[in-house]
């Protein structure tokens, strides 16, 4: 398997900033290739938070927020080596063959997660901007940890570095991908009370919006992430084959 991403020649042979359009071209058209794997394991993460969803206890709700967390997480790791299978135009992997593939380090991804989730809510809190920073500035935070295989803490310091000269473009593409998932989002959610007020339509549609919308923010930050490598002029890490690997 090679790396799609390679370094340039010279400096003058890279675009200096981050095309946010040509990402999101990226993003739909790797959508429209790996639906066959990113749809089912949206479904298979998913399914779990959604049907915890429908009971309004607060304890249930808790352990539903927990499990959307993990499945995200998850998520995002997953399709971060979706991205990386298609590097050399030919999918490799199968979706029992991802689920592997992020075996070893959905333990940094889900402290990743953690870190980023908390360091966002209070910088939000300290008057919006900082939250925003650091979302920002840890955009590729997962995709450093799936293909560098830091840890977190690593996989934080390492983001900021690709972001840095980027920062507004990479804030750009997260601000698009978070209205589009949101509008999906809702239209499936006034879909569903549409439909019936019931809490199963409700938490079938939210499954709905989930699988469909889930690629989209998962993938934006995986090809800004390969986007940035090169612009960095840095090559794209090869795969361990030990576990980057469709065989049982």
């Amino acid at each position: 398997m090679t790396a799609g991403y390679t370094l340039a020649p010279t400096r003058l042979m890279r675009p200096n900033r981050l095309d946010t359009a040509h990402v999101f071209e990226r993003v739909f058209g790797i959508y429209r290739r790996q639906a066959g794997v990113l749809l089912p394991a949206a479904v298979i993460l998913y399914l779990i938070p959604a049907a915890l969803g429908i009971t309004r206890e607060f304890a249930v709700q808790a352990i539903a927020l927990a499990a959307s967390i993990i499945a995200a997480v998850g998520y995002q790791g997953l399709v971060v080596q979706a991205v990386r299978d298609i590097q050399d135009d030919v999918r490799d992997l199968s979706l029992g063959g991802l689920f592997r593939s992020i075996s070893q380090v959905l333990a940094p991804l889900l402290w990743t997660a953690i870190l980023v989730g908390v360091g966002v809510f209070l910088g939000l809190l300290l008057f919006i901007i900082p939250g925003l920073l650091l979302l920002t500035w840890w955009a590729v935070a997962a995709p450093v940890v799936v293909c560098e295989v830091r840890s977190a803490p690593q996989a934080l310091g390492r983001s900021r570095e690709l972001v840095r000269g980027n920062g507004w473009q990479v804030f750009g593409v997260l601000v698009v991908s978070f209205l589009l998932v949101l509008i999906a989002d809702l239209l499936f959610a006034a879909l569903a009370n549409a439909v019936s007020g019931s809490d199963i339509a409700f938490a079938i549609g939210n499954l709905i919006a989930g699988t469909l919308t889930a690629p989209v923010f998962a993938l934006a930050s995986a090809v800004v992430y390969l986007e940035l490598l090169q612009l960095k002029g840095e090559r794209l890490p090869p795969a361990d084959m030990a576990t980057f690997t469709d065989e049982p």
